[in-house]
Parts: structure tokens; C-alpha cells; sequence
């Protein structure tokens, strides 16, 4: 997209063609700032049908369309410098389902990814090549970007939720809220190095299933979370409902299997944090 597009159906790919779309290997890429994309209610797809009668190149099996990397990425120049990523980014009521990533952006300067819905997985199948970093819903960053909103989106069964990282340099003006993460398998947000007039808000994430086979896995993960002490201009965590349950279990292709517990809890602030103010949220799993 180079322009602002409004959909007036929904958008079916096959893994044949995303991964002949060369590098990006997307659905839809961006490829220009400062654009919209409304899918107006309307999905983008990942067709069951997952080669489109042509067999994938090795390592990626014919029956395995999880060779792609998003759903919607953001290009950049060589080097990721900021002057050629995509800012001023607006993505809304979109529908995704069964993508490894459904948003990825490596560098996302004021984004809004908002009013979506985020259908399934979002990961790999067992067996298939092992890309656990990329199995986000929505995956920002490594970034030295300000400005992001993420805000009244519903997800479904994710395996991971919301991934966001930023460098020393970005982090600021940063704002997740009034998202739903509903029954997520491993972690339903985490969020790298937040700094000044951050928010995370009036999220509801219940995550009933966790994986045993992996640690860290929380609700709702802080790592370095940084706000300014003088003048104060903390991270905020408040009104948020967080729920790990304990008794999740979870086996190959989610099948039942050995219960899991939340060893990071409902929440969990690590890497000595600063200037963060928590209050008046819901921790009604493991604390």
C-alpha cells in the first residue's frame, strides 16, 4: 500500500503466495507513511489451503504455511534507520487469522493499531522450523521510536499477545489500552523498556492455558520499565484485569497435556525498574 485503502472484501492468500512475494513475504505490505488501512470489518486470511497446489522451497513443508513473518510488516531502509521506516501509521478494523504475526513492525514511529481483531494462534505448527520470536499478534520493535497507541483490540486464543521493544533512545508516549487478550497459551502482553508518559490501561488479558515447556510466562510482562523521576513522568500500569491461572494445561497440537503454572504471576516488573506508578488493577490468578 502507498495510499490510503479501505477494503470491500475479505483478503485470502495462500502460503504459495505470500512467500513468492519476495522478501516480506506478507499479506499486505506497507510501503509507504502516513497512509491508513481500514479493512472495515473485513479479514485477511490465511487460506487453509496452504501452498495453492505448489510446494514451498526447503526448509518451509508443503503443508506447513508458517514460512511468512507477518501479517503486515513495515519495510525500512538498510540498516533500519528511522528516515526510511513507515511512520504516521493507521491500522483498523482488520480482522487476521492464521498468520505466525499479524502486525509486525521492526520500526513503528506513531502507530495506531486499533479497534482489531486478532483470530487464533498466531504461531507455528509443531515440527515446523522454530520462529518462537516472531509468534506475536502484534510484535513492535526492536525500536528507537516514540509514539505508539494499540487500543480496543480483541484477541482470541493467541499464543502470545503483544510484543513491544524499545531502545533508550524511543519508548515514549506510549499507549496500550482497553485491549481484551482473552485465553492466551504463554504471555498476553510483553513490553521492553517503556519510558516517559507510557501507559498500560484498562486491559483485560486471562491467560488459562499457559505451555509448560516454557518459563516467564505472566499476564502481563514490564521488563526495564523507565519513566522520569525529576520531574516526575512515570510508566503507568492501572485499571488493568489480569488473570494467570495455574491450572492451564496444554499438549502437542492442543491436545490435553501436563499442567502449567504462570511463574511470573499475573504481573511481573523485572530488570530494576524506574518511575513506575501501579494502581487499582485486578490480579486475580497467581499475584
Amino acid at each position: 500500500l502507498t495510499a490510503n485503502y479501505t477494503m470491500t472484501a475479505d483478503l485470502r492468500c495462500s502460503a504459495r503466495q505470500i512467500y513468492d512475494n519476495g522478501q516480506n513475504r506478507a499479506a499486505v505490505v506497507l510501503d509507504s507513511g502516513g497512509i491508513t488501512l481500514d479493512c472495515n470489518g473485513h479479514a485477511i486470511i490465511l487460506d487453509p489451503d496452504p501452498t495453492g497446489g505448489a510446494a514451498l522451497p526447503a526448509p518451509d513443508p508443503d503443508d506447513k504455511p508458517y514460512a511468512l513473518r507477518n501479517g503486515i510488516p513495515v519495510n525500512c531502509a538498510a540498516g533500519g534507520s528511522s528516515a526510511g521506516c513507515r511512520s504516521n501509521v493507521n491500522i483498523k478494523n482488520c480482522r487476521f487469522r492464521g498468520f505466525q504475526s499479524g502486525v509486525y513492525a521492526p520500526k513503528a514511529t506513531a502507530w495506531t493499531i486499533e479497534d482489531n481483531r486478532f483470530e487464533g494462534r498466531f504461531r507455528q505448527d509443531p515440527g515446523v522450523t522454530a520462529d518462537a520470536a516472531n509468534e506475536y499478534a502484534i510484535k513492535i520493535g526492536p525500536s528507537d521510536e516514540d509514539g505508539l497507541t494499540i487500543q480496543r483490540n480483541v484477541f482470541w486464543s493467541p499464543y502470545k499477545g503483544i510484543y513491544a521493544s524499545f531502545s533508550a533512545a524511543g519508548g515514549s508516549d506510549v499507549i496500550i489500552r482497553e485491549n481484551d487478550i482473552l485465553d492466551a497459551f504463554f504471555v498476553g502482553m510483553e513490553l521492553r523498556s517503556l519510558h516517559e508518559r507510557s501507559e498500560v490501561a484498562v486491559n483485560r488479558i486471562t491467560v488459562n492455558t499457559p505451555t509448560p515447556a516454557q518459563a516467564k510466562r505472566a499476564a502481563l510482562w514490564l521488563v526495564s520499565p523507565e519513566g522520569v523521576s525529576s520531574p516526575r513522568s512515570p510508566v503507568k500500569v492501572y485499571g488493568n484485569y489480569l488473570d494467570c491461572a495455574d491450572a492451564g494445561y496444554v499438549g502437542t497440537n492442543g491436545a490435553p497435556g501436563s499442567p502449567g503454572t504462570c511463574d511470573y504471576g499475573d504481573l511481573a516488573i523485572t530488570t530494576t525498574p524506574a518511575a513506575v506508578d501501579v494502581y487499582d488493577n485486578v490480579l486475580t490468578g497467581s499475584g
